[in-house]
C-alpha cells in the first residue's frame, strides 16, 4: 500500500515526497483488495496546534469516531480501513478532542480539505 512507503521510512524528506505523490493519486487513497473490497486510507496533514485527529463517518464506524495515527517524525496522520467497493460515505475530522470529553458546540470539526469531492452543507 502507498502508506507503507512512509511508515517504513518516516523522515521529513520522505513525507514531502509522499505528499507530492498524494497530490497525483488523490485522497482518500483507494487501493483495491479484491472484487468486493478495497483499502481506503484517510490522511490529515498536521498543522500548528493539532495534537490528535479523529475521523467520524458511517463507512468507518457506526457510532463513534476513530483516532488517526500520527507517523512519528512527519506531519502525516492516517488510518486505513477495509471497505466494500460500492460504498459511498460522508466523513469529517474532529481535531484535538480528548477521549471521554463531552461533546461541545465549539468542537473543531473539519472537512477533508485534501479531498476534491467534498460536499458542503449550509
Amino acid at each position: 500500500m502507498l502508506i507503507d512507503k512512509i511508515i517504513n521510512n518516516p523522515t521529513k524528506e520522505n513525507a514531502q515526497s509522499f505528499w507530492e505523490e498524494v497530490k497525483r493519486v488523490g485522497v482518500p487513497i483507494l487501493e483495491k483488495k479484491d472484487d468486493l473490497t478495497s483499502y481506503v486510507t484517510v490522511l490529515f496533514r498536521k498543522d500548528e496546534g493539532v495534537k490528535n485527529v479523529q475521523i467520524f463517518g458511517e463507512a468507518f464506524s457506526t457510532s463513534t469516531s476513530i483516532y488517526l495515527d500520527l507517523i512519528e517524525g512527519t506531519d502525516i496522520f492516517y488510518k486505513t480501513f477495509e471497505i466494500e467497493n460500492d460504498i459511498r460515505s460522508l466523513y469529517v475530522f474532529i481535531i484535538n478532542e480528548e477521549e471521554n470529553e463531552a461533546e461541545e458546540a465549539d468542537e473543531d470539526v473539519r472537512l477533508d480539505k485534501l479531498n476534491p469531492k467534498v460536499n458542503k452543507c449550509t
